[in-house]
């Protein structure tokens, strides 16, 4: 759920009802959940992939970002984004180029995220594929 403006008058009733971070200065409040944005590698049979060597550039900068939670949640299953990352996009979006190598098979997807509202509570997937096949 994204972070919502809340009027000053309600911000207190806001913060004792709801479990969530506060923002007092721009008066925000932010749910505790933390968003994570995956991608399902598979091989050319749709068989899920796992150890892959995932990089993930963040093209604006340069910069090779790692998301917070590296797990796997499933075989194959990777985390592209994530909110730990939350200072690193801008509310327009960036562009992040993913790239993954297995042995001699490779693959490489474009994904766009987001910071979109005033409050920056969460990390936002405005593009990219939910499944990469390598080759």
């Amino acid at each position: 759920m994204p972070r919502r403006l809340v009027p000053s008058a309600l911000l207190a009733v806001v913060a004792t009802t709801l479990p969530a971070c506060q923002d007092v200065v721009n008066q925000c409040a932010c749910t505790e959940e933390f968003r994570a944005y995956p991608v399902t590698v598979v091989d050319a049979a749709a068989q899920p992939v796992a150890e892959v060597v995932m990089t993930r550039t963040h093209l604006p900068t340069g910069a090779v970002l790692e998301p917070t939670w590296l797990g796997m949640p499933a075989p194959g299953v990777y985390i592209v984004a994530d909110d730990g990352l939350i200072d690193v996009f801008s509310s327009d979006g960036d562009l992040v180029r993913v790239t993954g190598v297995k042995g001699d098979a490779s693959f490489s997807a474009d994904f766009v995220f987001a910071v979109p509202d005033p409050c920056r509570c969460h990390v936002e997937q405005l593009a990219g594929p939910d499944t990469v096949v390598v080759r």
